[in-house]
Parts: structure tokens; sequence; C-alpha cells
């Protein structure tokens, strides 16, 4: 009995020691709109912005469902060799491929 009653307790301060220690502010979910933040910063988020923007990314940052091809294009079999070809990350960011150095 007396194991019961100290693992109730002790699971009880466990728990409500995280709710106490808890970094992120409690938001009223009906209150999230007010505090999105950009969807381009979100790295840079505040504390607010990341509880009612991670739980809200559909309304943050909008995707879409694609639906499947009716014939999908095959992709090739053999290997291609990449190494010197200049990539680009659509933001103007560009990069080579090397091969890996040892």
């Amino acid at each position: 009995m007396k194991t019961a009653v100290l693992g109730v307790l002790g699971s009880t301060l466990f728990v409500g020691s995280g709710v106490l220690l808890a970094d992120a502010p409690y938001i009223d979910p009906a209150n999230d709109a007010q505090h999105f933040g950009d969807p381009l910063e979100e790295l840079f988020w505040t504390p607010e912005q990341q509880v009612s923007g991670y739980r809200n990314m559909e309304k943050v940052s909008p995707a879409r469902k694609v639906t499947a091809g009716g014939e999908p294009y095959p992709l090739p079999s053999n290997e291609v060799d990449l190494v010197g070809h200049v990539i680009t990350d659509g933001c103007g960011v560009k990069g080579r491929l090397h091969p890996e150095r040892r």
C-alpha cells in the first residue's frame, strides 16, 4: 500500500514539475491567429508564435494535395554522374557537387 501511494505521489510530482518548468507559454487555441508569425521567418519565431504556429501549420503555410497522374514517368535505372554539376535551391544559392574527400 505504501509503495502504491508513493508511486502515485511521485508520478504526480514528476508530471506537475514538467508543467511548471515548461518554457512554452500557454496560448488559448481560440486566439492562435493573433500570434502567427511570418512563415519565412519560422526559425526565428518567438515562443508564442511557435506554440500557435506549429499547431496550425496548414493555416500558416498552406499546402495542397497533389493527386497521382495516370502514367507516372519511369525513373532511369542507370546511375548518372552528377559530379561537377551546378545546383541551385531556387533562392539564388548555388553550389557545385564534388566527390567525397577522405
